[in-house]
């Protein structure tokens, strides 16, 4: 089912906060551990996945041959780490703060794209956006993506072609003008695993071309290069002819004034479309702010002034807001909405608005669904 959702700001969208984590390092084919935030990724060939880092547990590796799953931390915190989806590597061990299930090999043929921005000068931060296209002949079906972001930047973001120009090369861009229709694609976190639930997923033309967005960061005192790669895993045979397409959208408040040395609030509904017949079934959603962001919440009510109802999600970190996700999926009837709560303590000397840059604040969610 594809049900047309009435948003603010989609085109503000693409404009996600920055972080300044680093990942682990990485040698030839196999992770290494990562000894700060995070393990080191695979290699891009047939290596094993990262070995433990001290907070999260190593990527497995995008290409080569299908690896094994990862093997399950210590279940101190959250899920660990994930195996190559292109079933290329082991999945890496849990991590001490981070442990959880094991990789996931990929079961079918993949796609990527990687953009890449070199030597981005201590400090320096930009938006660029460009078009890249796959290399499949014919239209594909997908039933899970992949995004992967090296340090600098938390803010990667893919469409397909959304607009009939192409980019060429790398530019400056103040938001894609993509919708729930052409999306697939929103990044945050080094490693993002997105599986749809089976018979749902997306569409993909002949030598689909993919508008990337990233927005980077560079936190340290030395020059940074900065890799973003989508990776998408192809369904076949019935289970492609029989797939159902699944949309996305992203909405949220705009209206943000934070006062300096204050606490703030913002909130923001959205109506769910779907009829009693053909429910809109949402299937994963998330949340974002800034970070000034203490707390965010999306709840299911009647309306924007309905009391507090059903709580579906909750993220209390800016930087890595959890994706949660529904089985079996949450049904919309066009009877009810989601409503999104942000929570903020501005602790600085000014005061704060709504903006795109790292030292601005947002209040945003995005969610799944068919």
């Amino acid at each position: 089912m594809k049900s047309a959702i009435a948003v603010l700001a989609l085109g503000l969208a693409s404009f996600l906060g920055c972080s300044s984590e680093e990942p682990g390092s990485g040698i030839s084919n196999a992770g290494a551990g990562g000894t700060f935030p995070s393990a080191g990724a695979g290699g891009t060939g047939a290596g094993t996945g990262g070995t433990a880092g001290t907070i999260t547990g190593g990527a497995g590796g995008l290409g080569g041959a299908g690896g094994l799953g990862g093997a399950a931390g210590a279940t101190m915190m959250v899920s660990g780490a994930m195996g190559g989806m292109a079933g290329g590597g082991a999945g890496g061990a849990g991590g001490m703060m981070t442990g959880g299930a094991g990789g996931m090999g990929a079961t079918g043929p993949t796609l990527s794209t990687t953009l890449e921005v070199l030597q981005i000068p201590p400090g320096g931060q930009m938006t660029v956006c460009t078009t890249k296209h796959l290399d499949n002949t014919t239209e594909v079906k997908v039933k899970n993506v992949r995004g992967h972001i090296s340090g600098g930047s938390h803010h990667f973001i893919v469409d397909r072609d959304p607009t009939d120009i192409p980019i060429v090369g790398l530019e400056t861009c103040f938001g894609l003008s993509g919708t729930d229709a052409t999306r697939v694609l929103i990044a945050e976190k080094p490693e993002t695993l997105f599986a749809m639930p089976p018979g749902v997923g997306f569409t993909l033309r002949p030598n689909q071309p993919l508008t990337a967005e990233l927005h980077y960061f560079n936190p340290t005192d030395a020059p940074l290069d900065v890799e973003a790669t989508i990776e998408f895993e192809l369904a076949e045979g019935e289970e492609a002819a029989n797939m159902k397409e699944a949309s996305m959208v992203f909405a949220g408040n705009t209206t943000i004034l934070l006062p300096a040395k204050m606490p703030g609030e913002v909130e923001f509904f959205m109506p769910m479309p779907g009829a009693p017949g053909a429910p809109a079934r949402v299937f994963a959603l998330t949340s974002h702010t800034h970070s000034l962001g203490v707390r965010a919440t999306i709840e299911r009510v009647a309306d924007a002034f309905a009391p507090p109802g059903e709580q579906l999600h909750e993220s209390l970190s800016w930087a890595e807001p959890p994706m949660t996700e529904f089985m079996p999926p949450i049904d919309f009837t066009g009877e009810d909405g989601l409503r999104l709560k942000c929570e903020f303590v501005n602790d600085r000397d000014v005061d704060v608005t709504f903006g795109t840059a790292v030292q601005d604040e947002m209040c945003f969610m995005w969610l799944y669904y068919y």
